[in-house]
């Protein structure tokens, strides 16, 4: 991680949530980053923080939420905070506010009702989330897609977001107990 000088970050964040062991649900692992590049040229990151997924339930969409939930813990009380996500369940839900995502039926509402607190902390005015393009090449950056920045703080975050998960403890002699046992059945099946 990018330490920033006062610990807290503004301006353009990049979040991202990932996986391991995505096949098997029970056995997922999900982790979040952010980072903040400079707007302008290949992009330079300044600041940037990751960790695991915190709970039971680990899914990339909550990843990817609570990503932002961070980034937002973590603003700067100077400037706004402008969070580019490639995720569209934050995008809409950012959109939709807090009626919209708080609701008992609404996937997460837990998460998305610590994210408006936050907000609210920080100064709703201040914050915006845009969609930026996830995976993008550097063939995206020359059609116009997205700028190298925007490239480089996507791919950023999402290479934090994967070594978040990685934090998670080793389950690779439960996922191989698992396979076998899954195989087994399988078989027996047949």
């Amino acid at each position: 991680d990018v330490a920033s000088e006062f610990g807290l970050v503004t301006g353009h964040v990049f979040g991202d949530g990932s996986a391991v062991n995505g096949s098997t649900p029970e056995l997922r692992r999900c982790g979040w980053a952010f980072c903040q590049v400079e707007p302008h040229g290949e992009g330079r990151v300044v600041a940037s923080c990751h960790d695991p997924l915190p709970g039971i339930i680990q899914e990339v969409p909550l990843a990817e939420l609570y990503a932002l939930l961070m980034a937002v813990r973590h603003c700067s009380p100077e400037g706004p905070l402008v969070f580019h996500t490639d995720c569209r369940f934050v995008v809409d839900g950012f959109a939709a506010g807090r009626a919209g995502t708080t609701a008992g039926t609404c996937v997460f509402a837990g998460t998305w009702s610590a994210l408006w607190d936050a907000v609210d902390d920080v100064g709703p005015e201040r914050i915006e989330v845009r969609c930026v393009k996830g995976h993008a090449t550097r063939a995206d950056v020359q059609r116009g897609v997205l700028t190298a920045w925007e490239r480089k703080g996507n791919h950023t975050a999402d290479k934090g977001a994967k070594q978040g998960a990685l934090l998670h403890p080793d389950l690779s002699a439960v996922l191989a107990a698992h396979e076998r046992k899954e195989t087994a059945v399988t078989m027996l099946a047949r």
